[in-house]
């Protein structure tokens, strides 16, 4: 038997930020999840 819970609120698939160089922009990706989370995200 399993116990499954179901998904509630608003969950979003940010795009990844990266450097001109093809390396993924760490910083930029931190204001992608801060800006998710600030206009109330509930899981990213």
């Amino acid at each position: 038997m399993s116990h499954t819970v179901p998904f509630r609120g608003v969950f979003t698939i940010p795009a990844t930020p990266f450097q001109d160089d093809g390396e993924i922009d760490w910083d930029g990706l931190k204001r992608v999840v801060e800006f998710c989370i600030g206009c109330g995200a509930h899981g990213i």
